[in-house]
């Protein structure tokens, strides 16, 4: 079975744990005999964030290096800028990605094109080139997708309605049932299934957490992206709420990176709050030395939005035994035992995330067995090898649900009508 894996971007380009996650379903495809190909945006200067990873299938950086995440605040301050590239990225078509693409398919024929984040590619372009084979169409969902679209319609031309359309030719997998909503406005797929995201448990390292003893110090983490979306200024009001109630034997360690400007921003944040001996900027580590750290750790704190879909850090934090205090209401949620007790309802709750802290430490022994049980519980829905990959590996050799046919000299013909018509 030959499956063309494509993503917005890949390492050495890196914003979150779905690059990372889309990495290993390809390689777990590969392990599983399929003949792998990866299609990805070219990656230059200051694009590379980490090491460029050795990957057992080819990966062809044939789309335009994507630069619409960056912090680029001339750009972001021209309208010449946002209507000839970052509402086609994002909302629209890339003319040179859909050619791009065509010639990849050219080359050789694909029983599946599976489409992870295709946002900064131009996501209709994309689409709709994938459908002109006859190959499968597979988009899968880890955020908000038709939302974004939706979003940036607003210089023309407007391809939502032909987004809408492309969509029921194509197979949605939605990582949670959140996501599967949110993505079910603009039109609806021809089928849309949901399959969590998944960790492979059995690879998580064996040693566990030890009981909190009171007189140490005690120690929080947070892995992720270092921005202000993942909650991270309630986490340090919480920190300190604690300190300032007499629990001053505590520390925060934060893993990962986010923008010069926030980092910036929360620097001053931890200073003003007097906590920089207790909150320390940790950088971006290895995942699987990450996760070989954190049996170090009483308690994992992510205060994500209720918008996530659904984060593989709080999976990977329960799997290693960590009591997790985190938001009620992600995509997270839906494979949580519903009696799960350290929810909050946003970060800005800070009294509840102290509240459910300090319950934790008081009876830190209980806190493990009830993060052991939750484990049990989302490990039956979410382990990698058991359960997501054979539902995937059985989409991809499921019926197409073509709607119509495609050609890509249609598609390149509307899309330059459509242009020339918003410039008349």
């Amino acid at each position: 079975m030959k499956i063309l894996f494509i993503s917005n971007i890949l390492p050495p380009h890196l914003r979150g744990g779905y690059e990372l996650g889309a990495l290993d379903i390809a390689k777990a495809f590969h392990s599983a005999g399929c003949h792998v190909t990866f299609a990805t945006s070219k990656t230059l200067g200051a694009l590379r964030k980490t090491d460029r990873p050795n990957l057992p299938f080819q990966v062809h950086e044939i789309f335009e290096p994507i630069y619409v995440y960056e912090e680029l605040r001339t750009l972001d301050c021209s309208y010449v800028w946002k209507r000839s590239h970052r509402e086609p990225a994002l909302g629209g078509v890339v003319a040179s990605n859909c050619v791009a693409l065509t010639n990849l398919l050219d080359q050789e024929s694909y029983d599946t094109v599976w489409i992870f984040n295709p946002l900064g590619l131009g996501p209709v372009g994309i689409l709709e080139t994938a459908l002109c084979g006859s190959s499968r169409v597979v988009v899968h969902l880890m955020d908000n997708i038709d939302g974004v679209i939706r979003d940036h319609q607003t210089t023309g031309p407007y391809f939502a309605p032909r987004f809408a359309r492309l969509k029921q030719s194509c197979i949605g997998v939605s990582c949670s049932e959140k996501t599967r909503r949110e993505n079910s406005v603009l039109g609806k797929y021809g089928e849309h299934l949901v399959i969590p995201n998944g960790i492979s448990f059995a690879k998580l390292p064996s040693h566990r957490p030890k009981p909190y003893r009171k007189g140490e110090t005690f120690r929080m983490v947070y892995f992720g992206q270092i921005e202000s979306h993942k909650g991270i200024d309630g986490l340090v009001d919480a920190c300190a709420g604690l300190a300032k109630a007499g629990r001053c034997n505590i520390s925060l360690d934060l893993f990962g990176k986010g923008s010069a400007d926030y980092r910036e921003t929360l620097a001053k944040r931890v200073c003003a709050a007097g906590l920089n001996d207790i909150v320390h900027f940790q950088g971006q580590k290895p995942k699987q030395e990450l996760m070989n750290c954190l049996s170090d750790y009483h308690a994992a704190v992510m205060l994500v939005g209720v918008q996530e879909p659904f984060g593989y850090a709080m999976l990977e934090a329960i799997g290693c035994g960590l009591p997790l205090v985190t938001t009620a209401g992600t995509g997270f949620s839906e494979v949580m035992p519903a009696e799960y007790p350290f929810y909050v309802r946003s970060s800005s709750h800070t009294t509840e995330v102290i509240k459910h802290l300090a319950s934790i430490m008081d009876d830190h022994s209980s806190a493990l067995k009830i993060v052991a049980d939750a484990a049990t519980f989302a490990r039956a829905r979410c382990d990698f090898d058991e359960s997501i990959l054979p539902e995937m590996l059985k989409i991809s050799t499921s019926p197409i649900p073509r709607a119509k046919a495609f050609d890509e000299d249609s598609v390149l013909a509307a899309y330059y009508g459509s242009v020339f018509t918003a410039l008349a």
